[in-house]
């Protein structure tokens, strides 16, 4: 997750285990997502949809249908 209204970027590792998120851009990225810290705050709870997308979207859908808060 990348912010564009604050100097600020999040890297959650998914896998069969709960997610685990650092706040670093560390390794090359499968799925970005790009908004204002307001917008990826509020996706990541489902309130939004999901902001600016770039590479697989089927790690965004997954993030969705089994990570997010509900």
């Amino acid at each position: 997750m990348r912010a564009t209204d604050a100097d600020a970027v999040w890297t959650a590792h998914l896998s069969q285990e709960p997610p685990v998120t650092t706040r670093d851009a560390s390794g090359v990225a499968e799925c970005e997502l790009t908004g204002t810290a307001q917008e990826l705050y509020l996706a990541l709870w489902n309130r939004l949809p999901l902001p600016a997308l770039s590479g697989d979207p089927e790690l965004a859908a997954l993030w969705r249908e089994t990570s997010a808060v509900v």
